[in-house]
């Protein structure tokens, strides 16, 4: 019997300490997100401190005060950076539907098929623990799939879409102006959502892979009531449209299987892709606007630097200055933390030598300088051009000679 207890209590200790672990690994995840939130929430203060004005379905007119509900903010983590997306609280109720679900909701009067999400996403460095991107995404289930979800359609996150998504998921920057969006079918990545603006007029005009796809924004004023200065329920009216705005929605060329980030397959019509990197593949599904921009900078520079050098040569001058005034373009059009995840995933190549790897990760790091300094100067691709060709000439890039490293003026 005394050894039946003692058995029993060893048993309880044991089982005392896994919980104990177990606790303290959780307490430590929440230490750990409550850090990124926080810096999130210093972050959104410093630069919005009166709160984000909602415009309209583009957000671009009329105004709806907005503010991040931060006890429900959540993060997810990624190789090189952390997202924390903060739902929202406004003055009203809003949303953003298709026109099947508003029909929906005007013929059986039930509200949840007017129910959409916008979320302020912030992607945070992990080596530095900085903010170095936010924007807002909007998720916007379609009517079937609502219905097939109970009306819990709600779930997607910027890394990882709900299983089996189908509507639109929207992007737009904090100042207001729309960036782009996926329209999804059963998870898979179908159609990109442009604005008709957003597009050349040759392709507006002559494209046969885009057709006008049209969303419904609505508003709904809501009331909080008090009695004896304690609060006893908020009523809110009935849900009223105030546009019905055109996009533009093209067969994205890739198409794409899973259901989120981890197993899309989302392939962007760049040149080269197939030679990418595993690393920039991943990268260009999470960012590719960014990846398109990328593409078009890359003949940019192979063009500057046939101008300068006669040549587009390999381990040389030409190449030195080549990496660096194409990372100097891209700092403009995508920033300098954008730019250096893209540059760093191109040199996760494990069949390329050590040696170059390290003359061009340098390289990369002089055009993001000179990109950080002159991004704003007019004339800016000629500015760029000629302060790179100054520290090729001054020895501030590396080349290769007899594998070996030398400064560039060698």
């Amino acid at each position: 019997m005394k050894k039946a207890v003692l058995k029993l209590l060893i048993l309880l200790v044991f089982l005392g300490g896994i919980v104990l672990a177990c606790q303290e690994e959780f307490t430590q995840m929440f230490d750990d997100a409550s850090i990124e939130i926080d810096e999130t929430k210093t972050w959104y203060e410093n630069k919005f401190s009166a709160g984000i004005s909602l415009k309209s379905i583009s957000f671009s007119e009329g105004k709806l005060l907005s503010k991040p509900d931060w006890p429900h903010a959540f993060k997810q983590s990624h190789n090189n950076f952390n997202t924390v997306e903060i739902p929202l609280i406004s003055q009203g109720r809003f949303g953003i539907v298709t026109l099947e679900n508003k029909l929906a909701y005007d013929e059986s009067g039930d509200d949840r098929y007017m129910e959409s999400v916008t979320r302020l996403v912030a992607l945070i460095e992990k080596e530095s623990g900085n903010v170095a991107h936010g924007f807002l995404m909007t998720i916007i289930p379609d009517k079937e799939y609502m219905k097939s979800k109970k009306f819990n359609a709600l779930r997607s996150t910027y890394l990882k879409w709900q299983k089996g998504f189908s509507g639109c998921i929207l992007y737009h920057n904090l100042d207001g102006s729309f960036s782009n969006g996926w329209k999804l079918s059963n998870g898979n990545v179908t159609k990109t959502v442009k604005s008709p603006d957003s597009l050349d007029i040759d392709i507006r005009l002559k494209s046969t892979s885009c057709t006008a796809y049209y969303l419904t924004e609505w508003f709904q004023n809501c009331t909080d009531w008090y009695t004896n200065g304690e609060y006893t329920g908020t009523t809110c009216g009935t849900p009223y449209s105030t546009s019905t705005h055109l996009y533009t929605e093209c067969i994205d060329t890739g198409g794409g299987g899973g259901g989120g980030y981890s197993t899309a397959e989302i392939n962007i019509d760049i040149d080269g892709y197939d030679n990418l990197t595993d690393a920039e593949k991943e990268l260009v599904k999470l960012f590719p606007i960014e990846a398109i921009k990328i593409s078009k900078n890359k003949d940019k520079a192979i063009l500057k630097t046939i101008e300068v050098y006669g040549i587009n040569g390999h381990n040389d001058k030409s190449d030195a200055f080549r990496h660096a005034y194409f990372q100097a373009l891209n700092v403009k059009d995508i920033g300098p933390y954008m730019t250096k995840l893209f540059a760093d995933a191109h040199e996760e190549n494990p069949t390329q030598p050590d040696i170059e790897k390290q003359m061009d990760l340098y390289n990369n790091e002089k055009g993001i300088e000179i990109g950080v300094r002159h991004r704003y100067d007019a004339f800016f691709w000629d500015v760029a051009a000629d302060k790179v060709y100054q520290y090729q000439l001054n020895g501030q890039l590396f080349i290769i000679i007899n594998n070996e490293l030398w400064p560039s003026n060698n």
